[in-house]
């Protein structure tokens, strides 16, 4: 029989290894495609990278080699005393500005053009001044080919400008003054300070950093470079270049993953799709285009050498110093996009691999059926069919096969015998224990209706004692209180009265006394008088309460009345503080209530519903009051807050406290019988089960809580008005409807 069955592990043997072959080989292809395709990616990223800073080379190259040809020209015309000895028809067009103090170009007179001039704008007047002065004007004119050149040349290009120390200032492309004219201010500005002697004793070319353009360009930088006539220096000659310009090399990276941006020496991003825009007011530090959860060490990062890729954190980085500013382009690319990226163009090589392979398995899977397979699918039919028909005959197979077949057909015929044999057995013995099954089952239907009735009356008796107990301690106490209670109550109203008799008889003898005397005596009365009043009030708030433990006392629990909801909550609230100050003296919660004074009366049982409010109260008192002793200071004040509202149908209580809250894996349990957090002896664990019991199984309504540990505790009580369809729970655990007679 294992000989015949070998075919089977054959089978599976030769799957196994062909679909294993096929995930290794998979999986093997998959990673070094991966892995190729990774460092093309990063190859050609990085010589993108490069081109871009090649390209912004090459501007910076083109806007130096500008400033470079200003500073020459303007330098080589002093050494030609013809030229600068020349009265250009120009100088006609200059016009004073007495009111705003300075002079301008803004009239230009035939053959002059805007297109072709600069306007230049100084200090004062243009006339009376010194020939040097003159002679800087004249250097400044000639200045202007090579600066439509700069623009020409320079597409990115706002502005191309000289100032000269000597309070003035010329601008191409031409300008109003109304636009922009010189100022003060402009001798303040790096684009000129970077050029004076102090900070630039080399004379060499400068860039400044990022500033707002005083003609109104917004965000821009600078290259400059100082003009001087021998050793005297005069001014400087500038090309600026705004954010906006800057950024349209960073903008069109190809490699979407990757952000490019620009930098200066001081750290600060000259160039930024998202981060730097010429309409901002001020320009931001490198710290800006790092991530919050990429750890960042500037100083490190520029320490390795340019375009090498460096892994921070979860982020690729690499820069690239340029030749001709002290600028420094950066990449930044977060690693699981460059890779994803990477993975979705290997994904086409994979599904062909796959499919390659999966044609392959197919050709396999093809082989090894037509050996093993279709046969073992005849044999299977036929187990199926001899297992309903032993008689059935063998199908048409291989001869090798055949002799499964003939086992098969004899096994069956086998079973169908023993089968016949095992039913009639069978047949006796279901009757047997079908018998014996339906004696158990009326023996165990009895037992459950002894063990309820036993349960309810010990249910029954375990109540009566406890109420009968209970009702006789209440009774006999508040029938001994009540009957001294009565005696202070009707004195205090007669003295009340003998008051006032005492006031009107005074009143007549009043000529009798002084005024000292008499004002003295008016205080006594007025004092004793109250003092009476506050007995008569405390008389009677004690006597309610006497009342109360009376009616307690006998038993009448589940009957309905019509109840002022607001007073009992106000009442049961008082009595559980006062109770837990007779407790502990040095006991201390602010109580704050806000009722709703339309809820009125409702159908409820009294002396059930103010237990459970006694129960919240107390635990929300004691919550917060453990809070305040656990609590250093004075920081803590403890405030229990009780909240009733009308909601229509339904009436609303909630108390609410600030307290130690509960944990969110306990919240399930409270209402659970004998379940309680305090230490032992403090609690039963059965004030918020019957809490539960009265608000939900007696009063049909709702009771939930929401808390957070440490913060707070706030239980939600909500009672239906109209009780007439309430179910309300008898002692002995049966239910009744509300207007059902007890």
């Amino acid at each position: 029989m294992t000989d015949k069955m070998n075919f089977f592990q054959r089978y599976n043997r030769i799957m196994k290894i062909t679909f294993l072959s096929v995930i290794l080989v998979a999986f093997g292809l998959f990673i070094l495609q991966a892995q190729i395709q990774y460092q093309n990616i990063m190859r050609q990223a990085t010589e993108r990278f490069r081109e871009t800073a090649q390209s912004m080379d090459y501007f910076l190259e083109n806007a130096t080699n500008h400033i470079n040809t200003c500073k020459i020209a303007a330098e080589s015309f002093f050494f030609d005393p013809e030229e600068a000895a020349k009265q250009p028809d120009i100088f006609t067009c200059f016009e004073d500005n007495p009111t705003s103090g300075f002079f301008h170009m803004d009239n230009l007179k035939e053959p002059f053009n805007k297109s072709c001039y600069a306007n230049l704008t100084g200090k004062g007047s243009y006339r009376n001044r010194p020939e040097e002065y003159y002679q800087e004007i004249k250097m400044v004119f000639s200045l202007l080919p090579i600066f439509r050149s700069a623009i020409a040349n320079l597409p990115f290009v706002p502005w191309v400008y000289y100032t000269s120390r000597n309070e003035f200032i010329a601008i191409y492309p031409w300008t109003p003054s109304s636009d922009f004219h010189y100022t003060d201010s402009a001798l303040g500005q790096e684009f000129y300070i970077l050029g004076t002697p102090f900070k630039n004793p080399t004379r060499k070319i400068f860039f400044t950093s990022a500033y707002v353009d005083m003609a109104g360009k917004g965000l821009m930088v600078t290259c400059g470079a100082p003009v001087y006539r021998g050793d005297e220096f005069l001014g400087t000659v500038a090309i600026d270049a705004t954010l906006d310009s800057l950024n349209k090399f960073v903008s069109n990276f190809p490699y979407r993953p990757a952000t490019l941006f620009l930098i200066n020496e001081r750290n600060e991003i000259l160039a930024h799709p998202t981060l730097a825009h010429s309409s901002d007011t001020s320009v931001k530090s490198i710290q800006a285009a790092f991530p919050s959860q990429m750890p960042v060490q500037i100083d490190k990062l520029f320490q390795a050498n340019p375009l090498t890729i460096q892994h921070v954190g979860k982020y690729l980085f690499t820069y690239q110093p340029l030749k001709n500013a002290p600028w420094r382009l950066v990449l930044l690319a977060p690693r699981k996009a460059v890779f994803l990226n990477q993975m979705l163009g290997s994904a086409l090589v994979l599904i062909v691999l796959m499919l390659g392979l999966t044609f392959m398995l197919l050709v396999t899977n093809r082989a090894t059926r037509e050996e093993f397979i279709k046969p073992a699918e005849k044999l299977i039919l036929h187990i199926e069919n001899a297992s309903r028909d032993a008689g059935m005959p063998i199908p048409k197979v291989p001869v090798t096969w055949r002799p499964w077949f003939e086992t098969i057909s004899r096994i069956f015929g086998e079973n169908d015998r023993l089968l016949g044999e095992l039913k009639q057995n069978n047949e006796r013995l279901d009757s047997l224990v079908a018998k014996r099954t339906s004696e158990v089952r009326e023996r165990n239907i009895e037992l459950e209706k002894a063990v309820a009735r036993l349960k309810e009356m010990q249910e029954q008796i375990i109540l009566q004692e406890k109420m009968a107990s209970l009702g006789v301690l209440t009774a006999g106490i508040a029938h001994e209180i009540k009957n001294p209670l009565n005696f202070v109550n009707n004195f205090s109203e007669l003295s009340v009265e003998l008051c006032g008799e005492l006031k009107e008889s005074l009143q007549s003898a009043r000529k009798k006394f002084d005024a000292k005397e008499w004002d003295a005596i008016e205080d006594i009365i007025a004092n004793m008088e109250q003092n009476v009043q506050k007995i008569q009030e405390h008389g009677k708030r004690a006597d309610s309460i006497v009342r109360g433990m009376l009616l307690h006392s006998r038993g009448k629990t589940g009957e309905r009345q019509m109840t002022d909801f607001n007073a009992l909550v106000t009442e049961y609230v008082n009595l559980a503080y006062h109770g837990m100050r007779a407790q502990d003296a040095s006991f201390n919660v602010k109580i704050i209530t806000k009722l709703d004074p339309a809820i009125g009366q409702i159908s409820i049982v009294p002396q059930d519903l103010s237990r459970a409010i006694l129960n919240l109260v107390n635990n929300g008192c004691d919550s917060a009051y453990e809070k305040k002793k656990s609590a250093t200071g004075d920081a803590f004040n403890p405030v229990l807050t009780v909240q009733t509202r009308d909601l229509g149908d339904c009436v609303e209580l909630r108390i609410h406290d600030n307290g130690r809250g509960i944990p969110a894996n306990i919240k399930e349990k409270i209402f659970s019988p004998f379940f309680t957090t305090k230490p032992t002896g403090k609690g039963t664990g059965l004030g918020l089960s019957i809490v539960y019991d009265v608000v939900v199984h007696e009063h049909c309504g709702q009771v939930r809580v929401e808390a957070e540990e440490g913060e707070f505790a706030e239980f939600i009580v909500t009672i239906p008005k109209d009780a007439k369809s309430c179910p309300v729970r008898m002692p002995s655990g049966r239910t009744r409807k509300a207007d059902e007679k007890v």
